[in-house]
Order: structure tokens, then C-alpha cells, then sequence
């Protein structure tokens, strides 16, 4: 139990750590991007003036970041004065139930692939359906959006939104290669061969370094599935992050929100990295080096 608590809290330390670290570049970025200073300073509840000190910008960050983590206070929208509490949670769990399930389909898909071509690899039937799915994948998600929405009319059905994050931009064609790759190096590995000659059962041997390397690949790919789950919203009219992001963000004057919402995607990214990072020291076997 002490050994738990002593990781639990290097785990909360360090992401709390890269989280300020983190988002106090990004407020450094925006600060120097022209004419956005003053309007982001304004956003994030600083008083209004004619000049600003260097002390005032640490002080604004220092009060915003103390607001979010100690109240939950977001403050409002420049635009409209709405409080940014009252939307953003329904917008990140948007984005976030797109970026799982596309997720979800991906590695259903691939595995599927990857299945057909090993257990029927000269079956032209395979061969087909395989082409036919790297093709698609080769498609950038607009123009997948445009055949959904214009050509096939079916703009409606949700399932399509998940289905062209999970497949286009070449998603779908990464992640066979990667798990192909990753499976034959393992069947091939000695570890491997080892074990099934002291009689191991075959999942069972495989699953501890088949999880190392899902949570690796996932790892991987969730910056390019978050950057193109803000493409797919926009176009097929999903509210998440990129809708508004746009909307009162790049378009506006709110970039509080813009803030927020790049908050919001470092915390999935660091809390991502530190996860797969845990998760293959506890499935991994073999003890830690000392220097």
C-alpha cells in the first residue's frame, strides 16, 4: 500500500509538474503572436490598462491557473459573457467520445486486416477488401466528409464521424503497419520461442508484450487523432473543441477558451505519456536498470 501511494503521488507530482511547465509556454506563445497580448490578458480576468509589466503576466497566469485548479473557475466568454464552465465540458466530452470510439474502430479494423491477410493470403476476395481499405485511408478527412455529407447524403448518421477519424488521413493504414510489425517481432522474439517450448499457451505469452506495444501505439497516435478530430467536428458539424475553437477562438476574441482548450489537450497528451510509460514497466518482466 505505501509503494502505491509513493507512485500515485510521483504520478499526480510529475503531471501537475509538465502541466504547468507545459501550459505556461503556451501562455509565453500566445503572449508574443501580435495584437493578441492585451485581448488575452483581458480574457483571462487581468485589469484592464495601457501597459502591462512583466509582473503582471505572471500574476494573471499565476491567478488563472489557481482559479481553474482551486474552483473550477474558467471565467467568461469576451463575446458574449457567458461563463466557459457552462459548455466546455459538454464540448471536450464530445471530442473525447470521438477520439475513443474512432480509436476503438481503428484497432478493430486493424486487427481484422491483419487476421484476414495472415490466415488467407492469397484469397483475391482479401486482397480486395484489403486494398480497398488502404485506398480509403489514404483519403484526407475532408474529402471524406464531403462524400458523406454532399455525395451520400447520410450526414445524420454519427457513426460516419467516427468512422473517417478512425479510418482517413491514413489512420487506419498506420496502424496495421505498426501492429503488424510489432506482432511478427514478437512471434519471432526468443522471449517468445522460449516460452512456448516450456509448454506456455500462446495468449498468454503474447498479451503482456502485445499490451506494451498497443499502449505505445495509441500513445503515439493520440496527437494526430485529437488534431484530426478537430478537422472531422468542423466538418460534419460535431460541437466539440475544434467547433469552437474556431468559433470563439480563432475567429474571436476569446482566447481564454483557446487557452483552456490547449489546456485541456496537453493534460490528455502528459496524462497519456505517463500512463504508457506506467503501464509498460508494470507488464514488462525484466527488472529496471541501475546506473
Amino acid at each position: 500500500m505505501k509503494r502505491f501511494l509513493e507512485h500515485l503521488f510521483y504520478f499526480v507530482g510529475l503531471l501537475i509538474v509538465q502541466l504547468v511547465l507545459i501550459a505556461g509556454v503556451e501562455y509565453v506563445l500566445f503572449l508574443v503572436a501580435p495584437g493578441v497580448k492585451q485581448k488575452l490578458l483581458l480574457s483571462m480576468g487581468a485589469p484592464e490598462k495601457s501597459n502591462y509589466a512583466y509582473w503582471d503576466y505572471l500574476v494573471t497566469f499565476k491567478d488563472w491557473f489557481g482559479r481553474i485548479f482551486t474552483r473550477g473557475d474558467l471565467g467568461r466568454l469576451m463575446s458574449t459573457g457567458d461563463p466557459i464552465r457552462n459548455f466546455v465540458f459538454d464540448t471536450i466530452l464530445v471530442t473525447i467520445k470521438l477520439v475513443v470510439v474512432a480509436l476503438f474502430i481503428c484497432l478493430v479494423l486493424s486487427i481484422v486486416i491483419i487476421y484476414l491477410k495472415k490466415s488467407f493470403p492469397n484469397s483475391r476476395l482479401v486482397k480486395g477488401f484489403v486494398f480497398s481499405m488502404q485506398f480509403l485511408s489514404s483519403i484526407h478527412y475532408i474529402v471524406l466528409g464531403y462524400l458523406v455529407i454532399v455525395e451520400l447524403k447520410m450526414s445524420q448518421f454519427p457513426v460516419f464521424s467516427y468512422l473517417i477519424l478512425a479510418v482517413g488521413n491514413g489512420m487506419l493504414n498506420d496502424m496495421v503497419e505498426l501492429i503488424e510489425n510489432e506482432l511478427d517481432g514478437i512471434l519471432n522474439s526468443p522471449y517468445y520461442r522460449a516460452a512456448l517450448a516450456r509448454g506456455g499457451k500462446l495468449w498468454r505469452n503474447i498479451l503482456p508484450p502485445l499490451g506494451i506495444t498497443l499502449a505505445r501505439i495509441f500513445n503515439s497516435k493520440l496527437p494526430m487523432l485529437l488534431g484530426g478530430s478537430f478537422i472531422v467536428e468542423y466538418v460534419m458539424n460535431l460541437h466539440g473543441i475544434g467547433v469552437f475553437t474556431i468559433q470563439y477562438g480563432v475567429r474571436g476574441t476569446d482566447y481564454n477558451l483557446l487557452l483552456i482548450y490547449s489546456l485541456f489537450v496537453t493534460l490528455v497528451i502528459v496524462f497519456s505519456n505517463l500512463m504508457a510509460n506506467s503501464l509498460q514497466k508494470y507488464l514488462d518482466p525484466r527488472p529496471e536498470k541501475v546506473f
